[in-house]
């Protein structure tokens, strides 16, 4: 199996896993671990605000829509920069909400933009 291969599986699992996580917060599908996860990594969030946890969710599905079509299709381009994008922009989010406002917890934060980082640069570093 090539090394892209694997990126886009891992790539559509994460889109998976945003558009399961979005289903919950918008309570159609009803796990509550994956809820809390999300929502238990900002600092000072008390859990009663219906809009932004709707937008979140909205955001998220709409990320998880983007990984899913278009991580099949990695060997193209324009896949490339849309996919690679969106987990530049998650770090870029995480990084300013941890670095500049200190709302996200460190090790969570941490987590998600290495992560985001690495298959970001991965994405975009790949030649065909």
């Amino acid at each position: 199996m090539q090394t892209i291969e694997i990126i886009e599986r891992i790539v559509v699992l994460y889109g998976a896993y945003n558009i399961i996580s979005a289903l919950t917060i918008l309570q159609l599908l009803e796990i509550p671990y994956i809820r809390n996860i999300h929502f238990d990594m900002i600092t000072d969030y008390d859990n009663n605000n219906i809009m932004f946890e709707r937008f979140v969710a909205y955001t998220m599905l709409a990320n998880g829509i983007i990984r899913v079509l278009n991580g099949m299709t990695l060997y193209d381009r324009t896949s490339q920069l849309v996919v690679g994008g969106t987990f530049f922009l998650e770090a870029l989010i995480m990084s300013n909400e941890y670095f500049m406002f200190h709302r996200i917890e460190p090790v969570m934060a941490w987590l998600t933009i290495v992560f985001s980082l690495y298959l970001g640069y991965s994405i975009f570093l790949h030649k065909f």
